[in-house]
C-alpha cells in the first residue's frame, strides 16, 4: 500500500519469478488506486563463466569460501527485520538453485543480510 501511494521506484532483490510477479502486480494495483505509476528495479548479482557448468561450479566455490569465512569470523545468522530479506530466505529455503538460474546460496547462508 505504501509503495503504491508514495514510491517512484520499487526495488526488488533476486527473488523467484513468482515472487517478483506477485509483488509487481500488487504494487501496480496499489499505485493505480492513487492514479500513479511505479517503476521497478531488480538487483541481481550474476556469476559469470565461460559455460553454465563452470558458472555453477564457481557459485559452489563462492559458497564454500563464504562458509569458511563466516565460520572463521564467528558470524551468527539472525532473522532479518525487513520483508525483502524474509522473502529471500523463503526462496532460499526451497533450495539454492531456483527457477532457471536463480542462485540463493549466499542469501541462505547469511540470512539475506545486505542483499
Amino acid at each position: 500500500e505504501v509503495a503504491g501511494k508514495h514510491a517512484d521506484v520499487y526495488a526488488l532483490w533476486g527473488e523467484t519469478y513468482e515472487q517478483v510477479r506477485d509483488i509487481v502486480k500488487q504494487v501496480r494495483a496499489e499505485a493505480a488506486k492513487h492514479g500513479r505509476t511505479v517503476r521497478f528495479s531488480l538487483s541481481l548479482r550474476p556469476i559469470l563463466a565461460e559455460t553454465e557448468e563452470k558458472a555453477w561450479a564457481r557459485a559452489d566455490s563462492i559458497l564454500e569460501r563464504a562458509k569458511s569465512l563466516a565460520q572463521a569470523s564467528g558470524f551468527e545468522r539472525r532473522e532479518p527485520p525487513n520483508e525483502g530479506s524474509k522473502r529471500l530466505l523463503e526462496a532460499a529455503a526451497k533450495g539454492s538453485r531456483l527457477d532457471k538460474r536463480l542462485w540463493t546460496g549466499i542469501a541462505g547462508l547469511l540470512g539475506a543480510k545486505g542483499n
